[in-house]
């Protein structure tokens, strides 16, 4: 696959960018879930982005605790402001109270 990628061939990038993509390959779909998470951290992804793939990824069978470990696993390549980014998004996606998560900060810092 990487000759035809590499020669940029047509059916395979049609193939690859198709969603059946998602499910076929070496990766197992927990692993393929995470790594997709990782790629929307590193994107600066929008948080639908992320509702849909934590999603996806909560199917496969991914725990919170794995999905948030992701941050952790690119922090030092992606750097600090992608992270920090990704982190309000990721706990929207999650479904955290983001708002109330900061006012008890806010009260905490005092």
């Amino acid at each position: 696959m990487l000759r035809e990628l590499w020669l940029g061939d047509a059916r395979v990038l049609g193939h690859l960018l198709s969603e059946t993509s998602r499910t076929d390959g070496a990766l197992d779909p927990v692993v393929a879930g995470l790594v997709r998470i990782a790629t929307l951290v590193a994107l600066g992804a929008d948080t639908p982005a992320y509702q849909r793939e934590v999603n996806a990824a909560f199917g496969a069978g991914a725990s919170a605790d794995e999905v948030i470990g992701v941050l952790s696993c690119v922090a030092s390549i992606v750097g600090s402001t992608h992270v920090m980014s990704a982190a309000a998004r990721l706990a929207l996606a999650l479904g955290y109270d983001v708002e109330t998560a900061l006012e008890s900060f806010a009260v905490d810092a005092r």
